[in-house]
């Protein structure tokens, strides 16, 4: 599929359409180092409006990648994500704001009851990932539900805003990140960083939803949620602690 997709370079979305079943694989890719690009499975620029695609990426066990274990971007269709054991290894490539499992662009997203190990040394790392950078191809309605993350990054790891068990992030809008389980040491749990990076207009990420995730034994260098300047009306349900930056956030402590 070639690079990721963009504006003026979208690729062939066309060629693929369908179900398409990658499944009960065992993926090691070891002995990557941090000028490779070692990833796991990657489906790139997938489905039309008149041929969409039904992705599902479910049992897998991936290990020891320096880049994204599962990375979408741009589809029109559905994509589940489910059921698979990923431990990323200590060696992560030099490219900024990896995540685990990525999720960017148009799609309908849900990742649910994968259990990932980040052991990355990365100050932004992030087990899940879900954005955009473009603003005609947003991440809308991805549900990500019921996943068991342990964020494990050296001692002494300086963390940015990007640092999170679970990020959400520019041109994304209505998503739900429900009753995970964040173990370990990041920035945040959960994060809305500002997102795209000056010089380009920050996005402003709208209702978003996070409820009832866990966070008994995560120690975060922030708070258990980040809501970053320009995010509007996120809503928060659960215990945690809060650091929010942006508009017409609600929190309820409890119920919901």
């Amino acid at each position: 599929s070639g690079p990721p997709p963009t504006l003026a370079a979208p690729g062939h979305p066309e060629n693929v359409s369908g179900t398409l079943n990658i499944m009960h694989n065992d993926i090691d890719m070891v002995g990557g180092t941090t000028a490779d690009n070692t990833l796991g499975i990657t489906v790139f620029s997938a489905g039309t409006s008149n041929a969409t695609v039904d992705a599902h990426v479910s049992g897998n066990s991936i290990r020891n990648i320096t880049e994204p274990a599962i990375n979408f971007r741009l589809i029109e269709g559905r994509a589940n994500i489910d059921h698979n054991e990923i431990a990323t290894g200590s060696v992560v490539a030099t490219a900024t704001r990896d995540q685990v499992i990525r999720v960017s662009n148009t799609g309908l997203y849900r990742i649910t009851d994968n259990t990932i190990a980040c052991e990355w040394p990365s100050v932004d790392a992030e087990a899940i990932g879900v954005f955009s950078i473009v603003a005609s191809w947003p991440v809308k309605y991805a549900v990500v539900e019921n996943n068991t993350v342990n964020m494990a990054a050296p001692a002494g790891t300086g963390f940015t805003t990007f640092s999170a068990g679970i990020g959400v992030f520019g041109f994304a809008d209505s998503n739900v990140v429900k009753q995970n389980t964040i173990t370990g040491h990041a920035l945040a749990a959960i994060s809305i960083p500002v997102f795209p990076l000056p010089p380009q207009a920050p996005a402003a990420p709208a209702d978003n939803q996070f409820i009832r995730n866990q966070f008994d034994r995560f120690t975060p260098a922030v708070a258990d949620v980040f809501v970053g300047a320009h995010a509007l009306r996120t809503r928060i349900v659960g215990t945690g602690t809060v650091d929010d930056h942006g508009d017409g956030t609600i929190i309820i402590v409890k119920g919901g």
